[in-house]
């Protein structure tokens, strides 16, 4: 309801994993798509895999009341563009859509801090100053530009960072990095 209410956006809905494929069949890939992990023929990651498929190039988010700490990682090694809780507030549900439909990968604060407390750190990576330094305003939240402004240096030495920091950490973006990053207690 509060996305119907939102300027600009239409939404359609769908009450099974079926369903949400007619949909995508009859009118081509949708901006976004949020899945309830548990709807009916969702069948866990296999159907998110068939709705990345189906839906590409663009996203597709899992929208969840419960999930399973061992399945999180999983959900976003699949590909997923995020995951959404159904306890998020409605401006929390907004402005996570608005993340993924900018390209980023949306993890609430309390997965983070779940899975942080059930891992031991391990060894963290060599990273140098200042990639410690845009390390901790990536987990702030702030985007490229304003890193580089904040840091006085050029955009794409920021892009550079963020390159190193991912490849150092082992990861393939930088919300990823920043889940690594916490997990071995580097920031």
């Amino acid at each position: 309801m509060y996305l119907t209410r939102t300027a600009n956006i239409t939404v359609s809905t769908a009450n099974t994993l079926d369903a949400a494929s007619r949909l995508i069949a009859e009118n081509g890939p949708f901006s976004a798509i949020l899945l309830d992990y548990h709807m009916p023929g969702m069948s866990g990651l296999e159907g998110l895999e068939r709705m990345i498929r189906e839906n590409t190039p663009d996203p597709v988010a899992i929208i969840t009341g419960t999930l399973q700490q061992s399945t999180v990682q999983d959900i976003i090694s699949t590909g997923a563009a995020g995951i959404i809780l159904k306890t998020s507030s409605a401006r929390t549900f907004g402005n996570a859509i608005r993340f993924i439909l900018s390209g980023e990968q949306y993890i609430p604060m309390e997965i983070v801090q779940d899975t942080l407390s059930r891992k031991t750190a391990d060894p963290a990576p060599l990273l140098s100053e200042r990639e410690i330094e845009v390390l901790a305003r990536l987990a702030r939240g702030q985007p490229n530009k304003i890193i580089a402004d904040d840091m006085k240096i050029a955009l794409p030495t920021v892009k550079m960072h963020v390159t190193a920091i991912c490849r150092k950490l082992r990861v393939h973006n930088r919300t990823q990095a920043v889940i690594a990053a916490r997990e071995r207690g580097i920031c």
